[in-house]
């Protein structure tokens, strides 16, 4: 995953490890190059400095036969850049509704289920380490 822009420097020597997916971060990768947070006015995926460097990726991930990807949480207009520059997307589940225009029953099952989960494995990891206490006395 490309999220930093010294693994972007470092993208031909990555390239001849055999790779053979690359996925850029584009939160990341973004706030990192203009040295700004998400919501900034300077955090701006569709800058000409942030396509360009995902024109440069994608044509060496072409000429190695690579699969190509951004992440993230993408707005509609970069998804149409990416459209048009025939880039593969993959969306965070919060940011499917605003794009696609859609109503979801539900849509904070994923956060709850995410919660869930965690508050199971904290109980599991506590229920773990009461077993050994209990084994030790």
């Amino acid at each position: 995953m490309i999220e930093l822009p010294s693994a972007y420097f470092d993208l031909d020597r990555m390239l001849e490890t055999g790779i053979s997916k690359i996925i850029v971060g584009m939160n990341d990768l973004t706030s990192f190059v203009f040295a700004t947070v998400r919501n900034s006015q300077w955090h701006d995926m569709e800058s000409p400095i942030m396509l360009d460097m995902l024109r440069d990726m994608q044509d060496k991930a072409r000429m190695k036969k690579i699969d190509f990807a951004v992440a993230g949480y993408l707005n509609a207009s970069f998804i149409q850049k990416m459209n048009q520059m025939g880039i593969e997307r993959i969306l965070h589940y919060s940011s499917i509704p605003e794009i696609f225009d859609l109503e979801i029953d539900h849509p904070d099952h994923l956060k709850h289920i995410k919660e869930e989960s965690k508050k199971l494995q904290r109980s599991t990891h506590d229920t773990a380490r009461n077993v050994e206490c209990i084994q030790e006395n």
